[in-house]
């Protein structure tokens, strides 16, 4: 037994680079295996691990927000949930930026968590006092807040809320795994909801308001501020469908006073489970079965890699196998001395997998947020070694049970190989073939794509942006008019658009392009832009916009194919129904014509594009209580700059500005995840391509190896070595139009999904263009290197 694993130990001599290569794809898909395994349970559990009252079914009820992601509701809007027939109980979970006061320490600004007193009990938070009263007067710090604190014992002491400084007291930190959840900020504090009044600041400045109208007002406000989800328990015999004819709550006008938000025209997000970021979920999700499809990939390859290797080392050993068999040796004793010889690979990759994965293991834990338990872990590299060890095994036993099967121990057709070998070394070449191709078509697609980015913001100004809004201390609101009419009279051009380019806080709103019926409307974003907002961005559809927009709206792809609209000059008669049209300047239920079509601008990331927006004339408001942002080239910004500022001091300091910087820098910020994305998407490509290149070029080394014999009779009888190159050109030419009719096939089915998921074309000409092009380079190296290989040898080796 020994010997059979030191003799497998001396083939990483003989076999170095192949060696090399099944130990970097089996380490790999190891420890993808183990990750995958490891993060499963909890990533695709309903409710997560602070939640042990996992016998009721929840539903987790928030706001659709402009890109399709879950956002928080208002209390407004869980008042009509509440009266919902299905609903047994409920509760929610929020949180909103406060002050409070420790001490003699202000902290002002900090992220407070505030939940129901129902729901510890709800969902049985162990960590979290579940007696009403008692979790009233308490108060939860998170671990950070704890170890940054100086001064006395934290635990203990009296926390004031709020401007009336209500006092509670912490009693403990806040569970970890309740404030990691994926795309949630980690609060400093945990309160009960019962301060949610206390924590919320409302500023009515100067107004000379009563101070019943002001209690009203806070009121209404508070009812109507979007900062909790829900969570609600269902009756029996009730599901999470039959919660789809909510209508939403609205806090009635009193004595005139109304409240509007972004919110009003959003409609419910019902999410079945505990969740309240379902859309990073199902990001971290599609992230796991990506970690899975590659950990599929490179058990493929590398079963393939390991099963050419052993095809020609059976080959290579059948004259060692013929003389053991004729003293004795039954076929199961040489599986075992294969399956022995394969030991130290087998351990090597085990080790190298644990190593890789307890490494990757923290930073997966931080990223995902998902809780890992030891046990699933173990479980993990249980399994794993498992199906590596079943994986090695196929790969060695096969070749040589087709030999047993066939008594090719001969050794006068040592060399020869039979009609199963060769297909299992055309069907490997295929594969590897496949396989890089489809890794170097995912990277240039994803390359070129960012190209393209790139382009675009190269053909665009480099824009500078600028913020105009009131001082503190001035009640009107800017002069719309007046203020573009100075902006016009600039000897350069400049943009100004009552939200930011860079994920602008807009209202959406119900939008129908039929009747003023607006129950039935989409939720479209609003924004107005001055008639140079286009032009100076340099969009497609932008000067029929420039020239048209005051006799109408501007929408881009996405807002028309959100009202089934289609991109033809009939659209252009069609008339829009906007609820909240006032905030582009239009009366209630007027109809408004579509001036133009634009396309889809990045204002939520290159990976949002689709979000539906519809612009309007900036000119049609007469004043603006909010910010104007101004956009000029970055050559003209000291001008407008001081432009400006010279503005500012003429009218007294009523008003002021904020140099925001380049955009650019906004959308490099925005855009982090599709760079992180690209880059790892490059990078595992490149690994695939040349794994599977490199074990192409042993597979052809191989299949030249099984044909050398007769090779050398044709050299023999006078053959030239190009006819032999080309008889191997014209087998591998064969092989590759079989492997990209499976690779187009594959990407025609994937490439709507992966549009979607990632922004990237797999079909782009370009991309398909390079991958040829690099693909064939690739293949003809490695079979002119193969086949110099081979025909170094004499003909008198060759025959033999």
């Amino acid at each position: 037994m020994l010997s059979d694993i030191r003799y497998g130990w001396r083939q990483w001599r003989q076999y170095a680079a192949q060696m090399a290569l099944l130990v970097i794809g089996f380490s790999v898909f190891t420890g993808l295996m183990m990750l995958c395994v490891a993060t499963a349970p909890d990533l695709f559990k309903k409710t997560p691990t602070w939640v042990t009252a996992n016998d009721t079914e929840y539903v987790t009820i928030g706001l659709r927000s402009h890109e399709g992601h879950m956002s928080q509701t208002t209390l407004a809007n869980l008042s009509t949930v509440n009266a919902h027939p299905a609903v047994k109980d409920s509760s929610f979970l929020g949180t909103v930026v406060a002050s409070f006061r420790i001490n003699d320490q202000s902290f002002n600004g900090e992220n407070v968590v505030f939940m129901q007193d129902q729901l510890p009990s709800l969902l049985g938070i162990t960590a979290i006092a579940r007696d009403p009263i008692q979790f009233q007067q308490s108060a939860y710090v998170s671990e950070a807040f704890l170890a940054n604190w100086q001064g006395p014992e934290l635990i203990g002491q009296t926390v004031l809320l709020g401007e009336s400084e209500t006092p509670v007291k912490v009693v403990d930190t806040i569970p970890q795994s309740l404030v990691s959840q994926p795309g949630l900020q980690e609060p400093v504090l945990l309160v009960s909801g019962s301060h949610f009044s206390t924590l919320l600041t409302v500023d009515f400045g100067d107004a000379p308001l009563p101070d019943a109208v002001k209690a009203r007002a806070r009121h209404m406000i508070m009812q109507e501020t979007p900062n909790l989800y829900g969570v609600v328990t269902l009756r029996a015999g009730f599901s999470s469908a039959d919660l789809a004819d909510l209508s939403k709550g609205r806090a009635s006008k009193e004595e005139g006073i109304s409240v509007r938000s972004g919110t009003d025209s959003m409609d419910f997000y019902l999410h079945q489970g505990i969740d309240f970021t379902p859309h990073a979920t199902n990001a971290l999700k599609r992230q796991w079965w990506i970690m899975l499809v590659m950990c599929v990939v490179f058990a493929v390859l590398n079963v393939l890699n390991l099963l050419t290797l052993s095809i020609n080392q059976c080959i290579q050993r059948r004259a060692e196998f013929a003389t053991r068999v004729a003293v004795g040796a039954t076929p199961a004793t040489i599986q075992k001395q294969l399956l022995l010889e394969q030991l130290p690979l087998v351990l090597t990759c085990l080790g190298l997998a644990l190593i890789l994965t307890l490494a990757s293991l923290a930073g997966l834990v931080a990223y995902w947020g998902v809780h890992i338990d030891v046990m699933t872990l173990v479980l993990g590299a249980v399994l794993s070694a498992l199906v590596l060890l079943a994986a090695v095994s196929l790969s060695v036993l096969l070749p040589f049970s087709l030999l047993a099967r066939r008594q090719l121990f001969q050794r006068s057709r040592s060399q020869e190989a039979g009609p199963m070998q060769r297909r299992l070394g055309h069907l490997n070449v295929v594969a590897q073939i496949a396989f890089a191709s489809l890794a170097l078509l995912f990277a240039f697609a994803m390359l070129t794509q960012q190209w393209q980015l790139r382009q675009q913001q190269a053909a665009a100004p480099a824009a500078h942006e600028f913020s105009w809004s009131r001082s503190d201390n001035v009640n009107n609101g800017i002069d719309i008019k007046a203020f573009l009419n100075a902006v016009d009279g600039l000897p350069y051009a400049v943009a100004v658009s009552s939200k930011p380019f860079a994920n602008p806080d807009t209202i959406a709103s119900s939008v129908n392009a039929e009747t003023p019926n607006y129950d039935d409307g989409q939720g479209i974003n609003l924004i107005s832009v001055s008639s140079q907002y286009f032009d100076f961005f340099n969009i497609g559809g932008g000067s029929a916009a420039s020239a048209a927009n005051r006799e109408g709206v501007v929408l881009n792809h996405a807002a028309l194919s959100a009202l089934n609209l289609r991109n033809s000059a009939a659209v252009f008669e069609q008339r829009l129904f906007i609820r909240e049209g006032d905030e582009l300047g239009y009366d209630d239920e007027q109809p408004i014509a579509i001036a133009a079509v634009v396309e889809n601008l990045p204002h939520f990331g290159f990976l949002n594009r689709e979000v539906a927006m519809i612009y309007g004339d900036l000119a049609r408001l007469h004043s603006i209580n909010q910010t104007l942002y101004l956009y000029v080239d970055v050559i003209h910004a000291a001008a407008l700059r001081q432009w400006l500022q010279d503005r500012q001091q003429r009218q007294g300091q009523l008003w002021q500005f904020d140099d925001n910087g380049l955009l650019i820098e906004q959308m490099e910020q925005m855009n982090q995840d599709l760079n992180r994305l690209v880059m790892v998407s490059v990078l595992v490509a490149v690994l695939i391509c040349s794994l599977s290149i490199t074990s192409l070029f042993y597979q052809l080394s191989g299949l030249l190896q099984m044909r050398q014999r007769r090779m050398g009779v044709l050299l023999a009888v006078g053959a030239r070595s190009y006819q032999l190159f080309g008889q191997l050109l014209t087998l591998l030419l064969a092989l590759t139009v079989l492997a990209m009719a499976v690779v187009f096939i594959t990407v025609t089915m994937m490439n709507p999904r992966l549009s979607l998921m990632m922004g990237a074309d797999m079909l782009a000409p370009a991309a398909i263009s390079l991958m040829l092009a690099i693909l064939v380079l690739l293949l003809l190296v490695s079979a002119a290197v193969a086949f110099m290989r081979i025909m170094r040898r004499p003909i008198r080796q060759l025959l033999q």
